[in-house]
């Protein structure tokens, strides 16, 4: 619950780019564990 006030008292400019920052790690990590099954997926 706290975590939501404190994104209510942030402004646009710095929730944007936290969820800009978010999206980037996500997509580094999806990115990550498709590379791994795809050379998992070539040593099978």
């Amino acid at each position: 619950m706290s975590v939501r006030t404190e994104e209510l008292l942030m402004p646009d400019d710095d929730l944007e780019a936290r969820n800009r920052k978010l999206v980037r790690v996500l997509l580094a990590i999806v990115a990550a564990l498709v590379l791994a099954a795809f050379m998992i997926g070539i040593r099978w």
